[in-house]
């Protein structure tokens, strides 16, 4: 082998090992990023699911309050028809 052949040869096994070392950082890399979305996916996760929590628990709290008003309400227009009907009872 001449001398170009061998500085060919090292140059080669340098460039190969700075492919490598890259690829071996790119995937280090591709690797940390992909642990890190899927720390995001899982807290995204807990947070939809806490506020699908909320939202059960506002929503059976809105029905309740809801139906209280309409029992008030149903009261309050018994006693204005009570009411109502003891007046004309007085002028007639």
């Amino acid at each position: 082998m001449n001398m170009i052949t061998v500085l060919v040869i090292i140059g080669l096994v340098m460039c190969c090992g700075a492919v490598t070392r890259l690829f071996a950082q790119m995937g280090a890399s591709h690797h940390h990023l992909n642990s890190r979305s899927d720390r995001s996916v899982d807290a995204l996760d807990d947070r939809f699911a806490a506020l699908s929590e909320v939202h059960r628990q506002a929503e059976g709290e809105l029905e309740e309050r809801v139906l209280e008003l309409e029992e008030r309400l149903d009261f309050t227009e018994r006693m204005l028809a009570n009411t109502n009907v003891r007046a004309v009872r007085k002028t007639g």
